[in-house]
């Protein structure tokens, strides 16, 4: 297990040119699934993040005062459900296929 933590360690500190690079060289190995599983976590992530910022936020906004803010947080919380909507059928065209 350590030597596949030490690769991660070396992943994550990789830019992102050489992680292109390294995926471009080792592309043979990386089958659709695995593409596939990559896009839904990162909308997954990316959804996360911004709903429970804008939840974080939503929270303390009410009121005719801060009417501007709180629509600008309830547009990024619905941005990050359409996110999950994404991930989600990036998972149901796998299931498809």
């Amino acid at each position: 297990m350590t030597a596949k933590f030490d690769i991660r360690k070396q992943i994550d500190a990789m830019t992102k040119e050489e992680l292109l690079m390294l995926l471009r060289c080792r592309a043979f190995s990386v089958s659709e699934n695995d593409v596939r599983w990559v896009k839904f976590e990162y909308l997954g992530r990316k959804a996360d993040k911004m709903a429970l910022e804008a939840l974080g936020k939503l929270r303390f906004l009410s009121g005719v005062e801060n009417y501007q803010a709180y629509e600008r947080e309830k547009s990024k919380f619905d941005k990050a459900m359409r996110l999950y909507d994404k991930a989600s059928a990036v998972l149901q065209r796998a299931n498809k296929g």
